[in-house]
């Protein structure tokens, strides 16, 4: 992913008038285009990548609520049985609620860190959308300067 978000990055800050001036007067168009057409290629990858990470996070969220209510009814699974002088099961609870609580501490750190990368890829998306509509804009700017060019020719 780290790769992927690099690649984009530099994408992103690619200098659109250096896009244009390496090419020849007529290509200027063509590679916007070009240019235009790799940030849709990341888009498509960026949304489909988005749409796996956050059906990730509410999967793990939903596992990280199971295990926290599993938790909670051990405790008073055991805090019953401790009143009821029951010792053998009170720690047996316990013990339980010990482990309900790990689960649920893990599938919490996991939903964090892929929340994180979750919202990474929507700021790299967010930003590449945005850069796409700049490079549309300086492309209708220029077809329009080429336009103009060639009724006054």
């Amino acid at each position: 992913m780290t790769s992927l978000v690099q690649e984009v990055n530099a994408l992103i800050q690619s200098n659109l008038e250096t896009i244009i001036a390496y090419s020849n007067p007529d290509e200027g168009l063509s590679s916007l285009d070009t240019y235009s057409q790799k940030m849709e290629d990341y888009l498509d990858v960026l949304e489909e990548m988005t749409k796996v990470l956050a059906e990730g996070v509410r999967r793990l969220r939903s596992k990280q609520r199971r295990f926290e209510s599993l938790a909670a009814e051990a405790d008073r699974s055991a805090r019953q049985f401790a009143d009821e002088g029951q010792g053998k099961l009170a720690r047996a609870a316990y013990a339980r609620k010990q482990v309900m609580r790990q689960a649920f501490e893990a599938f919490r750190e996991e939903a964090d860190m892929q929340n994180e990368r979750f919202q990474t890829l929507m700021d790299v998306r967010l930003r590449l959308e945005a850069r796409l509509t700049e490079v549309a804009q300086e492309r209708a700017v220029l077809q329009a300067l080429q336009s103009a060019a060639a009724v006054g020719a």
